[in-house]
């Protein structure tokens, strides 16, 4: 009984301490993110941090997770190029996609799907951008400490070379590349033979599209917002960029709902998910520019997918003017496509902002401006609780199912064509995480992005 009784109080004892250490760090957290850089209370932060960081430690060291997801092949799932005798894949359509390759380097490929023939590849040195990523790492802690960063935006920033992810890959004529990385990282073009050219200067996530003009519009934050340094929300921010990576335009998402008065009705009036990196009222997650006139749009215009309201925006940079938005019926969507003068496509993820888990199934909707009609396609072949990318050609489509790894080739009456994923480098039985892969068609031997 004695031993009992002594075990017991060495058991309450561990158990007060180890509450009493994560009721202070939680403590320290809340009056650090308030703007009180106390030693002690940072000290305390950093313990609260403990168990993630450890967990990432580990996962960056020891498992493929960052770059590899579970695929279980059979014979309606293949590896890219295995299509060599299915009449219905085209010969003539490629891949652009990132492959992790080693501790030192990714791989962008431009790939056959039908055949697995590699037309192009660049090399890709993942060392000079963890650099990078070191030095945005301390920019951002100090901008913590003097209040003008959420205090966990680091969390974005990966410690290891095989935790970088290039992401969104752009093929240009002269077979340059444009490309970001990760979630919280710059913009960089590489030439032809995979020298680094230039990088942005501001940070970037998410998406990278290209206008008729040739200049590129990605998501990225405003560090500078009062009002968001004061309640310790995430700002985004849209971005544009000329071919040499010089600034032509930016602009908060604050400010853009803020100078339309929309932001107190639809943003302040509203639930905000809170994230360890801080308040994110907006998730800016594709920035879409139109190529031509249509019925309800103009040349320049963007359109924006805001995840965490479930919108979708059209916005005119040129007169600082939100012209149309709508709030679903998609649900924490991603990648907004122009189909023609008066429909876009979106990609529904369909998923519940309770458990982030997908309700049935994800899709691709279809809105109509001239009918205010919305079609709902695909429904009950993929779910993306995140992410996700369509590109829409003329008889089929290509569907990315980012969080499984697996890609979708169907025609347009639904039908599934073939079903693929890419080997992982160093485990095949694996699938390489897809990171926004594009579609070209070539055509007497120009590689034309879909």
């Amino acid at each position: 009984m004695a031993n009992f009784i002594k075990y017991l109080r060495k058991t309450l004892l561990i158990f007060f301490i180890t509450w009493g250490v994560i009721w202070l760090s939680m403590r320290a957290f809340n009056k650090v993110s308030k703007g009180d850089q106390g030693v002690f209370n940072r000290v305390l932060v950093e313990l609260y941090r403990a168990p993630y960081n450890i967990k990432l430690w580990y996962n960056e060291n020891f498992l493929n997770e960052f770059q590899s997801t579970d695929v279980k092949p059979s014979d309606n799932i293949k590896p890219l190029g295995m299509f060599y005798d299915n009449d219905k894949v085209k010969d003539s359509i490629y891949l652009l996609h990132s492959v992790y390759h080693d501790q030192n380097n990714t791989k962008v490929l431009l790939q056959n799907i039908k055949t697995g023939t590699i037309e192009k590849s660049w090399n890709i040195s993942l060392e000079v951008i963890r650099k990078d990523f070191d030095s945005i790492r301390k920019s951002i802690r100090l901008k913590s400490k003097t209040g003008e960063a959420t205090l966990n935006m680091d969390f974005y920033i990966p410690s290891t070379n095989n935790a970088i992810l290039i992401r969104t890959p752009f093929m240009l004529k002269d077979s340059s590349l444009i490309f970001h990385s990760q979630y919280l990282g710059f913009v960089y073009k590489i030439d032809k033979n995979s020298k680094f050219i230039w990088k942005s200067k501001r940070l970037t996530h998410h998406s990278l599209e290209v206008d008729s003009y040739g200049n590129f519009w990605t998501c990225s934050y405003d560090f500078e917002n009062q009002k968001k340094n004061l309640y310790k929300y995430r700002d985004d921010a849209i971005y544009g960029l000329d071919k040499n990576g010089n600034e032509i335009f930016f602009k908060s998402l604050s400010q853009v709902f803020k100078e339309n008065k929309l932001f107190k009705s639809l943003i302040e009036s509203s639930p905000i998910r809170n994230t360890k990196s801080g308040l994110d009222p907006f998730h800016l997650n594709d920035v879409q520019p139109v190529f031509k006139n249509g019925k309800n749009w103009k040349k320049d215009d963007l359109f924006l997918s805001i995840r965490d309201k479930s919108m979708v925006l059209l916005y005119r940079p040129v007169s600082n003017e939100i012209v149309w938005y709508k709030i679903g019926p998609w649900n924490k969507q991603h990648d907004v496509n122009i189909e023609n003068d008066s429909i876009i496509s979106i990609f529904n993820n369909n998923a519940s902002f309770f458990d982030n888990k997908v309700s049935s199934s994800s899709s691709i909707m279809f809105y109509d401006f001239t009918s205010d009609e919305t079609r709902n396609k695909f429904q009950g072949l993929f779910s993306s609780a995140t992410e996700g990318r369509q590109t829409i050609m003329e008889d089929q489509i290509l569907i990315e199912e980012t969080n499984a790894g697996l890609y979708y080739l169907l025609g347009n009456e639904e039908n599934l064509i073939g079903k693929f994923y890419v080997p992982f480098a160093l485990d095949s039985s694996r699938a390489q995480y897809p990171s926004w892969s594009r579609v070209y068609q070539k055509d007497n031997g120009v590689y034309l992005e879909q």
